[in-house]
């Protein structure tokens, strides 16, 4: 304790509590009064150390987090992010166009889904029976787009593109079986007269233009001799077997 003295105005009525309490533990009343005070500034002052090494911690505890030693991380990370970032520009493709996904009939386009069923069924189905078939669409051209927008129209959710194109493969006659050698292309196939008749296209049409096979012999199965007689001078008679 320290050796100060201390100087204290007590009431009598006070003073004889202190004198029995002093009495009981055997001590005077000045022991009894000092020991208090004592006691009391010492747990002040362990009070007071408990709160400075607290605050002593915390500021450990922030220094850890934030201070100055995560700076040389983070400059390291800013840099490291920046520098990917700039190899990411450098090899970027100037060529920026992007190639179609997926198959020709899978793009959104619909004039170009058109396209390309029409220009499929042209080249695997419209050409057999050693026809010509029709002319590839290798353009789309304003009024074509208009025809496509009127097939699509007219078909609905009940046929797609590549069965109506299908159904016009029935028509010889489109395919190139006439005098002229003439072929249809997507442009005639969309027009609306020509879109009702390929609807209504059946299996007997197919038919209609289909030659006779040629018969190289007789039903009377006779037999035909090329040489030449010498009675008569005719280049060929028939005689039976």
């Amino acid at each position: 304790m320290t050796d100060k003295n201390i100087t204290a105005r007590i009431d009598e009525d006070l003073w004889s509590r202190f004198r029995v309490a002093a009495i009981g533990q055997g001590v005077t009343v000045s022991r009894l009064l000092s020991d208090a005070i004592e006691e009391k500034i010492t747990a002040l002052e362990n009070k007071r150390k408990r709160a400075q090494n607290k605050k002593t911690v915390n500021k450990l505890i922030i220094t850890e987090e934030t201070g100055p030693s995560r700076a040389p991380v983070n400059k390291l990370n800013k840099h490291f992010n920046s520098t990917v970032k700039e190899l990411r520009t450098i090899n970027k493709p100037i060529n920026k166009t992007k190639p179609p996904k997926g198959t020709p009939t899978e793009r959104k386009n619909p004039y170009l889904r058109v396209q390309d069923a029409y220009n499929v069924t042209a080249e695997q189905h419209s050409r057999k029976d050693n026809l010509p078939g029709f002319k590839l669409c290798r353009r789309l051209s304003a009024n074509r787009k208009r025809g496509i927008d009127r097939l699509l129209k007219e078909l609905g959710e009940d046929t797609t593109p590549s069965e109506f194109f299908l159904l016009c493969c029935k028509n010889r006659h489109w395919r190139g079986d006439n005098d002229r050698r003439w072929r249809a292309d997507i442009e005639f196939l969309t027009r609306d007269e020509n879109i009702s008749k390929a609807l209504e296209l059946d299996d007997s049409d197919s038919h209609k233009h289909e030659q006779a096979a040629p018969v190289f012999f007789p039903e009377d199965e006779q037999i035909i001799d090329v040489t030449i007689t010498e009675q008569r001078g005719e280049p060929w008679q028939v005689s039976g077997h």
